[in-house]
């Protein structure tokens, strides 16, 4: 999605979360954060602050 580019990090994980909360539950932390192009420390430390 093209849209990604213009979003933060944690931006991405919010739409992710709002819009196919069921890919959370389904993907490992390593293929969600290949994904939205961060890395799994940085997806870590956002889901930390959820």
């Amino acid at each position: 999605m093209a849209l990604y580019k213009l979003m933060s990090a944690q931006e991405r994980y919010a739409y992710l979360e709002q819009h196919h909360p069921e890919i959370l539950q389904r993907v490992s932390l390593s293929q969600l954060s290949t994904y939205l192009g961060i890395a799994r420390e940085t997806l870590s430390r956002i889901r930390g602050r959820r």
